[in-house]
Order: C-alpha cells, then structure tokens, then sequence
C-alpha cells in the first residue's frame, strides 16, 4: 500500500464499510475506480508522451530512465511524420524488424535509437535473403 491510490482507496473503504455491511471486491472496485475518477481525471495523452510509449515498447526501455532521450527521439520522429501506430506496427514483436530486419530476425536485438533512425521508412527496401548453406548443397548433390 505505497501508492497515493491505494492509500485512497483504504480510506474510501473505511468509509464505505461503516454504510454497507458487505461488499464484492467488484461493487469495491467499481465504486472506488469511480470516486478516484472524480478526484484524479486520467488526462489525454499529447501525441510526443504516446510516441515516448511506443518507443520505450519497441526498444524494450523504461521510460523512467530514458525519458529524456525518448522523448527528444519523439518530437524528432513526429517530425518527420512518424505515428506511434506505425512505429509499433514496424518495430514490436510480430513486425518488420523481428520478420525481416537481420538485427532482429537473426539476432534477436530490439531495435535501439540508430537503428530506428537508420531504418525508418527502409521497411519496402529489398531484404537480402539466406542462401543455402554448405550442408544444403552436399544434400542436394551440388545441383
């Protein structure tokens, strides 16, 4: 209980316990997460601290300690007319980097902020595909 919202919601529960004899965790739940609403509203994201999240996805970061650098890399990005939908579509697992790029596919790296921006909008080039390997071809007889 070190949270400001857990301690709210010990309070709020004292409050409630002496109105009500029983509750469900859900009626809980729904009652608190709707007071703490009133008191703390959840504001909209600015387009910069959602490209942060994305970035901090993909690179597999913590905004915490990157914050800084991430969101400089963000604005940059906007800049340029990046999205953070296009940045996890191409950069988090599932995408391009990890289905075609060496660094992820073969070497499993997540992408780090060169690479993003050495990469960016790269995604149509031509990948250089793995040719047979040795074993490969004394299989096959050397065709």
């Amino acid at each position: 209980m070190n949270s400001k919202r857990d301690k709210l919601k010990s309070k709020v529960l004292k409050v409630l316990a002496v109105h009500f004899d029983k509750f469900t965790p859900e009626f809980e739940e729904r009652i608190f997460s709707q007071i703490y609403d009133c008191f703390y509203p959840i504001k909209d994201l600015t387009a910069q601290q959602k490209m942060v999240g994305a970035l901090a996805k993909v690179m597999n970061g913590n905004t915490r300690l990157m914050g800084s650098r991430l969101g400089r890399f963000a604005s940059a990005l906007i800049k340029e007319g990046a999205t953070p939908e296009k940045v996890l579509e191409k950069y988090d697992k599932g995408g391009w980097w990890w289905l075609s790029y060496w660094k992820g596919h073969d070497k499993g790296q997540y992408p780090n902020e060169a690479d993003i921006r050495n990469t960016w909008d790269h995604w149509d080039a031509p990948v250089a595909q793995k040719g047979p390997t040795m074993d490969d071809l004394l299989k096959d007889g050397l065709r």
